[in-house]
């Protein structure tokens, strides 16, 4: 492991203690998971992610893709 120092905004020191003390863990255990669970998602994850498909697809001929966006994205 290599040692390193950060500071915290009080607020973000407060939660991140309040955290730990709700998990019975220590602080730097919830940062480093916190950090781990930041970078879950890796380029290629979301490069894949199907989610990301629908970018601009409500361009064009005027449909109600706002109003009724549910039954046009889940039901086709």
């Amino acid at each position: 492991m290599k040692r390193t120092n950060i500071s915290l905004e009080e607020k973000q020191y407060q939660r991140v203690k309040e955290l730990a003390e709700r998990e019975e863990k220590n602080m730097t255990q919830i940062i480093r998971e916190l950090i781990d669970e930041g970078f879950h998602l890796d380029v290629e994850d979301i490069k894949n992610d199907p989610i990301f498909e629908v970018i601009r697809m409500g361009s064009g001929e005027g449909k109600s893709i706002a109003k009724d966006h549910d039954e046009l994205l889940y039901c086709g």
